[in-house]
């Protein structure tokens, strides 16, 4: 196997194991592995593999790290191809002396491994680099490579060489994982030492020119012998690579069970090994390209339209711009498919190329309102689309002479007229028309590699829906149902966040102008309902000179809000230094007034808004045990790549961007926005619900119309839960009696839906667990793997319910609008299983989050928290016993097997229960 010798990178061991010491002991549980070079390394794919083999020189490994918030991810190990090496390693000069002989098929230099100076080199230079880089361990690739060009009495020699080699490593480097391709004779010598074994093509693999063949029957149970030895002997876990056309899908998936069946852990790949291969389960593929332009252009519609429905259905939208690089090679392994929603392409046929490859790849491509290259017969017949001009005029329209059911979801089906008819040879019309003189055409099909829909037959160009999009996607992209992640929820229960923007942090109250707004807000609205809420502060503000904007008060500000910051229920963000209202002017050099705050001898920088900031309120602000947890951007919310990297380079979580604000007067999903968007290699998270600036027409009035907030509450409740209830308001909220009443009544109401609070980190790590989250099927159940901050998964209620006693990580269950909402634990490793019986016991609801879960031997035990000041109230629904110890009094209520307990005071629940 040599990896590293013809593509840059190399990816991925796969276990369950969460053993720290890497002896033999760490090899017990190892269930699958799986080996990926080539493309970025996603989050998901990090969480799904326990044990990942890579290139250590591939740049995604770095944009990997620079993402703080990951926990529960993959064992890193460096692939080191010892008995070969090759033009693209990057100490290939300083080895190339030790070379005995060529390779030629891969093209690669043959190493005297026998040569204790060459040996040395990878000890002392290569390995300890690679450990200091944070691996977690070694997978040696072509041991045996000598065999090639050396005389077989000197093989011997050779042997004892790779023997004190593997030794030496053990030696020196003790609690480092150790996997080997191949060493067959050396085994019984160095089993002690490793950790695991990978053999290749056992039944599928390929010639000597590369094609993909069958092994001689032979060869399999010569190579079946060794395997089983390894396993049976030496308790090693043993992989099998083998290699299958990735055209021929389900010969891989049977070959995969074949290896499985075998005993062993199967990978099923391309000859490159530059896709997720089949493995014992399914890995579902999430991710979605959405291909748009660059800046909005008015012959599209906006690309959020179709995020926000692709994420309630699961999926996570991938933003790549048309006129910039698009994503290459084997695309449909880690793709469930493709939206193209994009105006003016500077280089169609270049598309139109990328397009009928990513389909030849086997992803599914969806085009809305235009396909990004001419329709033009010889383009599009290859997509099984016939072209013929429009022999009718825009004066005498074409007739609908059938329609998918239904349309007008949020407005009327109007087609409009095009001047080209497109008739599809294949797939299904969901609209077909006529015109007078008998052309027949559809403008809205499903075809085998995807589907289009064009002239206002899917969404008109105001933006609004004619058929749902839920349907439509899930249509495209959805082969089966699986455990869709929820933001909205938790333990049975919507949640809550809250959030202060800094502006107007040094301002006074209208209706005592002696009063300071953050001191009445703090009394009356953070001490009152004593929720956590997320504050920020513009720190240009609060300085005094030079650089401060209100230096006679800055001092007593600072007093305020140093007070504020010890609050328990207050996490502390940024608001930025200078408050950028125009970022992408500012970072191109280009200040005007009214681009940023006024700061006297301030030029911008991104640096000072973002870490210059964070630093100076965790000095001069914060208390000692608290530090910003959180980054809200500001004014128009577009900060570059530089200021997210920043933010992650430093630890902290950012939000803000374009915020949803459906209401009564609009209430189309087109004012329902995406989590957020890629920036870069970065992720921008939206507010979940936009300010008040919003509601009261950016502050002109009225004053009272943050209270409509409620409305879009509602509307994004039901039909389909889509977001959480999100209290994002500014400083100047404080400033008018009309804003303070409608503040108390968005807060009254809102705790009145029975809500489980939390800060707006915790909104931010739940997007971006969204993102990461890895989902696959065994089976007979879904293995799911993350970093345990999305505690939410949807399923459809006809699964039935979680089988408490085969599931791990499952704490309850609860139906809302019509679907099943599944509460999780804080592990981040999860296996659901469904049945038809209901559990023994099950978390129905409970406003604090699981901090512990565990099954026992005759029952569980749960512990629960609430966030500081707010009591705990959950019910559980139990035919067991149960015992119930707190920090404070409470009231148990029992309603049938529903027990029902809500604390006076106390946060804390230890949950005991016996089931006989």
């Amino acid at each position: 196997m040599r990896f590293i010798i013809i593509l840059t990178c190399l990816f991925s061991l796969f276990l369950t194991s969460t053993v720290k010491a890497y002896g033999k002991t760490a090899s017990k549980d190892i269930n699958s592995v799986g080996l990926i070079y080539g493309g970025k390394i996603s989050t998901g794919i990090y969480h799904l593999y326990d044990w990942l083999v890579v290139n250590p020189d591939n740049s995604s490994l770095k944009i990997l790290r620079q993402k703080f918030y990951l926990k529960h991810t993959a064992k890193l190990i460096a692939y080191v191809s010892i008995g070969e090496t090759g033009k693209s390693v990057s100490y290939y000069n300083r080895v190339k002396k030790y070379a005995i002989g060529k390779n030629k098929i891969w093209n690669s230099k043959i190493m005297d491994i026998e040569n204790k100076n060459y040996r040395n080199f990878i000890l002392d230079e290569i390995l300890p680099k690679l450990a200091e880089k944070g691996f977690d361990g070694f997978m040696f690739d072509t041991m045996d490579s000598y065999k090639l060009v050396v005389h077989r009495n000197k093989w011997p020699k050779f042997r004892n060489a790779e023997v004190e080699f593997i030794k030496d490593v053990r030696k020196e480097f003790p609690n480092k994982i150790i996997v080997v391709n191949r060493g067959f004779s050396i085994m019984n010598r160095i089993h002690g030492d490793i950790n695991g074994v990978i053999a290749e093509s056992l039944y599928k693999g390929l010639n000597k020119n590369l094609n993909y063949i069958n092994v001689d029957k032979g060869e399999t149970n010569r190579l079946l012998s060794k395997l089983k030895t390894i396993k049976d002997r030496y308790k090693l876990p043993v992989i099998v690579v083998d290699y299958v056309n990735p055209k021929n899908k389900s010969e891989a998936v049977s070959d995969a069970k074949k290896i499985s069946d075998d005993g062993f852990i199967p990978w099923v790949t391309n000859k490159n090994l530059t896709m997720i291969g089949v493995s014992n389960f399914k890995f579902i593929k999430r991710r979605v390209l959405v291909i748009c332009n660059s800046k909005l252009d008015d012959r599209r519609p906006n690309p959020d339209l179709v995020r926000m429905p692709l994420e309630y259905l699961g999926f996570v939208p991938v933003t790549y711009h048309v006129n910039g690089k698009l994503p290459g090679g084997f695309l449909s392994d880690r793709y469930a498919g493709a939206v193209v929603i994009v105006g003016k392409v500077k280089r169609p046929i270049k598309f139109y190329t990328w397009v009928r490859k990513a389909i030849k790849s086997g992803l599914k491509i969806f085009f809305v309102e235009n396909f990004g290259f001419p329709e033009r017969a010889d383009l599009l017949s290859r997509l099984g689309i016939k072209v013929y001009d429009n022999e009718a005029t825009i004066a005498k329209p074409s007739k609908i002479i059938y329609k998918e059911k239904g349309s007008g979801f949020e407005v009327p089906l109007t087609v409009i007229y095009h001047n080209t008819l497109l008739e599809p040879r294949e797939g299904k019309q969901l609209i077909s028309m006529k015109n007078l003189y008998g052309q027949k055409s559809s403008p809205f099909s499903i075809m085998p590699w995807g589907g289009y829909a064009l002239d206002n037959s899917l969404v008109n160009n105001r933006g609004l829906w004619v058929y749902n999009p839920f349907k439509i996607f899930a249509k495209l992209f959805r082969k089966e149902f699986f455990p869709v992640p929820d933001i909205t929820t938790e333990n049975g229960r919507i949640i809550l966040f809250s959030q202060i923007d800094g502006d107007a942090d040094f301002g006074h109250t209208d209706f005592n102008p002696d009063e300071f707004i953050a001191s009445y807000v703090t009394e009356h609205i953070l001490e009152y309902y004593k929720i956590p809420v997320t504050l920020s502060v513009i720190t240009a503000d609060l300085m005094g000179p030079p650089y401060g904007l209100h230096v006679k008060e800055a001092s007593k500000l600072r007093k305020i809000f140093r007070h504020i910051f010890k609050y328990k229920n207050v996490e502390i963000a940024s608001h930025t230094f200078s408050h950028p209202f125009n970022w992408p002017a500012l970072v191109n050099g280009i200040d005007k007034p009214g681009y940023q705050l006024p700061v006297p001898d301030y030029k911008f920088s991104v640096k000072s808004n973002v870490e210059g900031s964070v630093n100076w309120i965790n000095k001069n602000l914060a208390p000692k045990n608290k530090k910003v947890r959180v980054i809200l951007w500001s004014g128009d919310n577009r900060p570059p790549e530089t200021a997210l990297k920043m933010a992650y380079d430093i630890g902290i979580y950012n939000v803000n961007g374009d915020n949803t604000d459906i209401v009564n007067r609009r209430p189309f999903l087109m004012h329902v926005k995406p989590m957020g968007k890629n920036v870069g290699n970065f992720f921008q998270a939206n507010a979940a619900i936009t300010n008040e600036d919003i509601y009261t027409n950016l502050w002109l009035g009225p004053f009272w119309g943050f209270r409509n907030v409620i409305q879009t509450f509602k509307l994004t409740e039901k039909p389909r839960r889509l977001k959480p209830i999100y209290i994002y308001y500014h400083w100047y909220s404080g400033q008018k009696i009309a804003s303070v009443k409608a503040l108390k009544t968005v807060y009254e109401w809102a705790l009145k839906q029975h809500p489980i609070p939390e800060f707006v980190s915790q909104y931010a790590k739940k997007t971006l667990d969204f993102r990461a989250m890895a989902i696959a099927k065994s089976q007979d159940g879904w293995i799911i793997r993350s970093d345990g901050n999305l505690r939410t998964v949807r399923v459809p209620k006809s699964w039935g319910y979680p089988n408490m006693n085969k599931s791990i990580g499952v704490v309850g269950y609860r139906i809302i609008n019509g679907r099943e909402y599944v509460s999780l634990d804080n592990s981040g490793n999860y296996y659901l299983v469904f049945g038809k019986r209901r559990p023994a016991f099950r978390l129905v609801e409970a406003n604090g989050m699981v901090r512990y879960f565990k099954k026992t031997e005759n029952g569980y035990t749960l512990i629960l928290k609430s966030d500081y000041y707010v009591p705990l109230h959950f019910k559980v629904q139990s035919s067991c016993s149960i015992k119930i110890k707190g920090n404070g009094r409470y009231i148990e209520r029992r309603k049938g097997n529903i027990f029902n307990f809500k604390f006076i005071k106390g946060e804390k629940a230890y949950v005991k229960t016996i089931c006989r």
